[in-house]
């Protein structure tokens, strides 16, 4: 999940201090993750299932996800940097940092210089992604994404508030 710290998954409320900015709260028999993920004003969450499958559904799970995911038409890249949090969402980079969010439009050239230069992937895997087809995908794709459920605030938004654990 990106988070840039392990994430203990017990039966108290874990904040990491960490600039990434994830939380973790038990619910039920499992927990939910709570990350930031820019532009989005709010914390995601994801909740941990422990539904009792086998290889075989996560086959088909995976072979349908290649005919229908918001991963395939655009792109998406959450890096924790040495200052905070880089996410590029299409052809927008975000960068959250302790002095705020830094919101960048990027052209193809410069898309291509950020995940090479702030992304440190290299030249060939971009030159690989390009001549797929997918930079022109990201920049056309328009669609909002899907709406999100809504899970309440996060625990370190509630009221009493929740103590801060260390990573």
């Amino acid at each position: 999940m990106l988070s840039g710290v392990p994430l203990p998954l017990t039966e108290a409320v874990f904040v990491s201090d960490a600039a990434v900015g994830v939380e973790v709260e038990p619910v039920g028999d499992s927990h939910f993750i709570w990350t930031d993920f820019p532009p989005l004003p709010e914390f995601v969450p994801c909740s941990l299932r422990l539904d009792p499958v086998d290889g075989v559904f996560y086959q088909e799970r995976y072979e349908s996800s290649r005919e229908m995911s918001p991963f395939n038409e655009r792109l998406y890249l959450r890096k924790v940097t040495a200052d905070g949090l880089m996410v590029i969402l299409g052809h927008t980079r975000f960068l959250r940092t302790a002095n705020g969010l830094d919101v960048r439009e990027l052209s193809r050239e410069g898309l291509c210089a950020a995940l090479y230069q702030d992304a440190g992937i290299s030249e060939a895997l971009i030159a690989r992604w390009v001549d797929s087809g997918s930079l022109e995908s990201t920049f056309s794709y328009r669609d909002a994404g899907p709406e999100l459920p809504d899970n309440g605030p996060r625990p370190t938004r509630r009221q009493p508030p929740v103590a801060a654990s260390a990573s």
